[in-house]
């Protein structure tokens, strides 16, 4: 490969939920984390990661579920499992047509 190549990479996606469970998009450079998040300052926290053709997530419910078993070890509580589904749906169905990620 030549110096200096970067294969082309999407803008970044970035969904959130409100305070009602429903995703929505946020910007992925406004601030998002509050200053006193655990997560942050102590890193508790947990994540998933998933392969995305649009317009879905590959095995989402399987990753949904080892999320949840993540949380339970280190004592997160997470949003409802529904709101997870609608989170990575919504996520999925908004990455570019023909990407993969």
């Amino acid at each position: 490969m030549a110096p200096g190549y970067r294969p082309s990479v999407p803008d970044p996606l970035l969904f959130v939920l409100d305070a009602q469970g429903e995703p929505h998009p946020a910007d992925p450079r406004a601030p998002l984390v509050p200053a006193d998040d655990l997560a942050l300052l102590r890193g508790e926290g947990v994540f998933e990661t998933m392969r995305v053709a649009a317009p879905r997530a590959h095995d989402a419910p399987a990753h949904l579920t080892r999320l949840a078993g993540s949380a339970l070890a280190v004592d997160v509580e997470l949003p409802p499992r529904g709101a997870l589904e609608q989170l990575v749906a919504a996520a999925a169905a908004a990455w570019p047509e023909g990407e993969e990620a």
